[in-house]
C-alpha cells in the first residue's frame, strides 16, 4: 500500500507544478551577446523561438549576421552585424525595407496562446525618432512583400501583442529608419513576454494525484474523528 507519506509528498509536488505554471516565461534576446550567425536559438521555460538575420543586396535577400547587445540602459537586444553605422542592430535596408530579424515562433504553437514583443534602443518617440514595423508570413525568409496584411508599427519600447498569433509562422522586424522617411535610424528587437506553458500530460496526471491524495487524506481524517468521538 502506498503510504501516506509518499503521497503528501506527491501532492505537495503537484501543487508546487500548478504554483509554477502560473508565471509568465521571458525571453531576452540580449542574453546571447557578439557574433551570433545567421541564426539563434532562444529559450526559456522549456519555450524556444529561432531568429534569423536578413539583409538585401538591391535585387534579392540573403543570410545575414545576428548580433547579440547587453549594453547600457536600452541598448539590449538582437541586431544584425550588417548595420553600416556599426551599432549592431536593425537598420533600413537598401530598398526601404532590406534589413530584418525573422522570428519563428511556431514551436510555441499548442504552448501558449499568445505571445508580447518589444524593442530596444528606440529614441525620439513620435512621430520623428526611430520607428520599427513587424509583418506577420508564412514563408520564410520572404520579407515584407510575402504578406497581404498592414505591419505594426511604432516608436516604443512597450510590450505589444504579436498579431495573428497561431496563424504566422514568422515575424519579420525591421527599422523604418527616423520618422519613417530617413536612413538613419536603427532598433534593436529585445524580447518576448509568454505565458506560462500548457503542462504536459503527465504534469495533469500528478496534479489530478496529489489532489486525490489529498482529498483521500481528508476522508481518512474524517473518520478517525468520527470513531473518536462514538468511543
Amino acid at each position: 500500500m502506498v503510504s501516506r507519506t509518499f503521497l503528501c509528498l506527491m501532492a505537495g509536488a503537484a501543487l508546487c507544478t500548478a504554483s509554477a505554471a502560473s508565471a509568465a516565461v521571458n525571453i531576452d534576446f540580449g542574453s546571447q551577446t557578439g557574433n551570433l550567425g545567421p541564426t539563434a536559438i532562444y529559450t526559456s521555460g522549456g519555450l524556444t523561438v529561432t531568429a534569423a538575420g536578413y539583409s538585401d543586396g538591391f535585387d534579392h535577400i540573403a543570410a545575414t549576421p545576428l548580433f547579440g547587445k547587453n549594453d547600457a540602459g536600452d541598448e539590449k537586444g538582437v541586431g544584425l552585424a550588417a548595420d553600416p553605422s556599426n551599432q549592431n542592430e536593425i537598420y533600413w535596408g537598401y530598398s526601404h525595407l532590406g534589413a530584418f530579424i525573422e522570428l519563428d515562433v511556431s514551436a510555441l504553437f499548442g504552448l501558449v496562446p499568445s505571445a508580447q514583443f518589444f524593442m530596444g534602443s528606440t529614441t525620439g518617440g513620435a512621430p520623428s525618432g526611430e520607428q520599427w514595423a513587424v509583418y506577420g508570413t508564412n514563408v520564410a525568409a520572404c520579407g515584407w512583400f510575402c504578406t497581404d496584411v498592414p505591419p505594426l508599427t511604432g516608436f516604443d519600447e512597450e510590450t505589444h501583442d504579436l498579431f495573428g498569433f497561431g496563424t504566422y509562422k514568422y515575424y519579420d522586424f525591421y527599422s523604418l529608419g527616423t520618422g519613417g522617411n530617413a536612413a538613419d535610424g536603427n532598433v534593436l528587437l529585445a524580447g518576448l513576454v509568454l505565458p506560462s506553458p500548457v503542462p504536459e500530460p503527465g504534469t495533469w496526471a500528478l496534479m489530478l494525484l496529489g489532489f486525490g491524495a489529498i482529498g483521500a487524506a481528508m476522508r481518512r481524517n474524517r473518520k478517525k474523528l468520527a470513531l473518536t468521538q462514538l468511543v
